[in-house]
């Protein structure tokens, strides 16, 4: 269980960075008979819980680590759901058929998963907004209805994956930012500006053509990440496929990639000395916050606390740029100098100089 000890400045009440409900599985689909419709619905909780839970450890881990596991017991799921809601539900006699979404304990997952010995990751990325630009012919569109691309990933539900990616409204207010011209060029002060209102600082500018096959579109995407510096990734070929798939399978792809860098394997916890500087006590707050929500950290005791920084000892799991770079994501900096190691805003630490 996560211990941290926040300090009281005012009793001001700390507010939690925006992240992905990564803890909650939406759509579990779940067609059901049985003797009654009451024993069919019944019967069907219990098998969307089964398949949601499954759905979130393949959320949470690798597959090739999955491979080496075994099986969950299904008489452990129960333990785990917090909560369910029915999206939809409909009854034909002894027949129930639904969609569920279930929520789950993050400690008890975690604790399933540290009892089967399965790696698994336990923070999530800052959403990334989603720029689907779609080119039929010698016409780029962006917003409005004759987008299918842009409907394709408003109906593909990655908003809560461990790299959630949004896909813009596309309301008045986006419409004044940016539009296909200026997207398809990289524009990066109306990409930027696209990105803040959705409280993102990485963009995902997805290019999709019809391929002539009925039903089948061809895309590429580059990402822009403007919280580390404005660094572009040419993401490459999405593939070929039905646009709703090929979305999925787009988000799938970046969900890997980041699992691959922040799965934890060490077990064990590290504790740490740490300066946290700051300029306000804005500054400190959202630093705390950072520090005190973020799920690698086990433990963050305040020691000191002067006008313009403060001494903390943390306890986290995971290897030191696991930590630093999730903390990143979130807006602070960790450094390291020969005094031991430093967490600042990032705007502030554009001249720091790491130590050896």
């Amino acid at each position: 269980m996560r211990a941290v000890l926040l300090s009281v400045i005012a009793l001001v009440t700390l507010a939690t960075p925006a992240v992905a409900d990564v803890f909650t599985v939406r759509g579990v689909e779940v067609d059901e008979t049985a003797g009654s419709a009451a024993l069919a619905r019944q019967q069907a909780i219990t098998v969307g819980q089964q398949r949601a839970a499954q759905r979130l450890i393949e959320r949470l881990t690798l597959e090739e680590d999955r491979a080496f596991a075994p099986p969950i017991d299904p008489a452990r799921v129960a333990p785990l759901v917090s909560g369910y809601q029915v999206e939809e539900e409909a009854l034909a006699g002894p027949r129930y058929i639904g969609r569920l979404t279930v929520s789950f304990d993050p400690d008890a997952v975690r604790d399933l998963l540290d009892d089967v010995g399965l790696p698994y990751v336990v923070s999530s990325a800052r959403p990334a907004l989603l720029v689907p630009l779609w080119r039929e012919g010698t016409e780029t569109r962006l917003w409005g209805s004759n987008n299918p691309w842009l409907e394709a990933w408003s109906i593909a539900g990655t908003a809560d994956e461990l790299v959630p990616v949004l896909a813009p409204s596309g309301d008045l207010a986006d419409i004044a930012v940016i539009d296909a011209a200026r997207a398809i060029t990289l524009d990066r002060g109306a990409l930027q500006a696209l990105a803040a209102n959705y409280g993102s600082a990485h963009v995902l500018v997805a290019l999709a053509s019809p391929t002539g096959t009925e039903g089948q579109v061809s895309a590429r995407m580059v990402g822009i990440d403007f919280a580390h510096g404005g660094q572009q990734v040419d993401h490459g070929s999405l593939g070929v496929g039905e646009p709703v798939a090929l979305a999925r399978a787009a988000a799938a792809r970046l969900q890997d990639t980041w699992k691959q860098t922040m799965t934890v394997r060490e077990p064990g916890i590290t504790t740490a000395s740490v300066s946290v500087l700051f300029d306000s006590v804005d500054d400190w707050m959202e630093l705390q916050s950072v520090i005190a929500t973020e799920p690698l950290v086990e433990l963050a005791r305040l020691d000191a606390l002067t006008s313009d920084g403060a001494m903390m000892t943390i306890e986290h799991r995971g290897r030191q740029d696991q930590l630093a770079l999730v903390l990143r994501e979130h807006g602070a900096e960790l450094g390291q100098t020969q005094d031991g190691f430093v967490i600042m805003p990032v705007a502030d630490a554009a001249g720091f100089q790491r130590g050896p």
